[in-house]
């Protein structure tokens, strides 16, 4: 029987002892470096069976920042063409399976070392930014997701088609400016928890379209370690905190 404390999430019930996951409160501090913490029940949902809960922690900020920057700011349609740099990284590696889902072109700059992993969440191309610069090989993209931002950005401009979208997560520089001198548009965002990008999420975890790769795991006490590394050396997908 369920709790009286259950309580109403945009048609979805959440009771005492259900597995949830979400992102809370972010950008304000949400204090999940813990074992215990609170949220407002509009920033969680129930954790999709086909997750565990270490995949489940992976999830929630990544896949909301992709699925707004594709698909609400980059307005990104089947057929289209989509650049996603640091394709290998957090966002970048689901925003790969998304992209291939909605049945884009996807094309991605990472290490030569990842091209096989890309290869298997569905990239179309891969170019090693190690040995080759994006510019020399895509042209006419109709988004470009930047998670990396600097000089990678500055160089992306020219890749677009006109009209196309330059869709960043970095902060810097004047991005409307850049695109009027190109004709493209640009979007800063910012991910937010949205219920009804939430709900696209939990569809394509539970139908196996999305699965996010855990690039290492370290015990709540060692925290510190897990950030400084995360700081040091790009990661292949997430690094959790196992809370128990």
């Amino acid at each position: 029987m369920r709790s009286a404390a259950a309580c109403g999430l945009v048609g979805v019930w959440v009771a005492v002892g259900d597995a949830v996951y979400g992102m809370v409160r972010f950008p304000e501090p949400g204090g999940t470096y813990a074992e215990y913490v609170t949220a407002p029940t509009a920033h969680v949902r129930h954790k999709p069976d086909a997750v565990d809960f270490l995949q489940a922690a992976a999830l929630p900020l990544v896949s909301l920042t992709a699925w707004q920057a594709l698909f609400e700011a980059g307005e990104l349609k089947e057929g289209q063409m989509v650049l996603i740099h640091g394709a290998a990284g957090g966002v970048g590696h689901v925003a790969v399976q998304m992209a291939s889902w909605r049945g884009a072109r996807v094309i991605g700059t990472a290490r030569g070392r990842d091209r096989g992993f890309l290869r298997a969440l569905g990239i179309d191309r891969h170019v090693d930014f190690e040995t080759a610069r994006f510019e020399d090989v895509v042209r006419d993209a109709d988004v470009v997701l930047d998670t990396v931002g600097g000089q990678v950005r500055e160089r992306s401009w020219s890749v677009l088609r006109e009209g196309g979208t330059l869709v960043t997560l970095r902060s810097g520089g004047d991005i409307d400016e850049k695109a009027a001198e190109y004709g493209v548009r640009a979007k800063r965002i910012l991910v937010r928890s949205e219920p009804t990008h939430f709900a696209g999420v939990d569809g394509l975890v539970e139908s196996g379209r999305l699965r996010p790769t855990i690039a290492a795991v370290f015990p709540l006490q060692q925290a510190r370690e897990a950030q400084e590394r995360l700081q040091r050396h790009p990661t292949r997908g997430k690094i959790v905190l196992r809370v128990r």
